[in-house]
């Protein structure tokens, strides 16, 4: 029932793009040098923030729409939030289609390290946000607050994250944005995409270290707590 179809893969990217693009044009903002291009460097940030927005909200999601399932088959819930998943790398390799041309136009030339370096970084983008998105699953599903505080925090943090801007140099902004996870995780794997290589990367893999600790517990208490979430499914 869509006239535009897998193009709302990209539009979010273009239209956050053309945004920003045009505050900084205008000097409503200035956000300083980039060490790529602008439009690249929101593209790509961009892109890379709904990725790990989805891939938070991906395992709730999941979970909310197999919850009949559940309720009648012993199945795990992990197949569902993997299901979740593929069809959320798919996104991305959508994404990516208008991603690779766009570094082409901008003279950025991904390097051979790219090839094994950016999907490093999509993995680590991705394991984050799942063992955030399977932690919350056991309060999330009893109450929808803690799904309502998530997409609002969300929306918080893009402001915290080197989305549209660089990091600052200085202040409380730079210290902020230095204590966000994401921070690692999408600058590392931008400057994995555009430049081959990052200093973030020892940053990015004591996050990355972090989120596996994080999965465990949260596999853990869901695995715990699932007999009783089934239970109040029921009620």
């Amino acid at each position: 029932k869509s006239y535009l179809g897998y193009l709302w893969a990209v539009i979010p990217g273009i239209a956050t793009t053309a945004v920003w693009m045009f505050l900084n044009s205008q000097n409503i903002i200035n956000v300083g040098e980039t060490p790529i291009p602008y439009p690249l460097y929101v593209l790509i940030g961009s892109t890379l923030w709904i990725f790990f927005t989805q891939a938070i909200q991906t395992p709730m999601n999941a979970f909310m729409t197999s919850t009949g399932v559940l309720m009648k088959l012993k199945v795990s819930p992990l197949a569902f939030i993997l299901a979740g998943f593929g069809g959320l790398l798919f996104d991305l390799a959508l994404k990516l289609v208008l991603v690779l041309p766009a570094c082409l136009l901008f003279d950025v030339t991904p390097t051979i390290q790219s090839i094994y370096l950016f999907p490093l970084g999509i993995l680590g983008i991705m394991l984050t946000g799942m063992s955030i998105g399977i932690l919350i699953i056991p309060l999330g599903s009893l109450y929808d607050d803690v799904i309502k505080l998530v997409g609002f925090s969300l929306g918080f943090l893009m402001y915290l994250t080197p989305v549209v801007y660089p990091v600052p140099k200085e202040g409380w902004a730079a210290t902020l944005v230095n204590l966000n996870p994401a921070t690692f995780l999408l600058g590392a794997t931008r400057d994995w995409l555009t430049k081959g290589s990052s200093e973030l990367t020892l940053e990015f893999s004591i996050v990355l270290a972090l989120s596996f600790a994080i999965l465990s517990i949260g596999l853990v208490v869901l695995k715990l707590s699932m007999p009783h979430l089934i239970s109040r499914m029921g009620m």
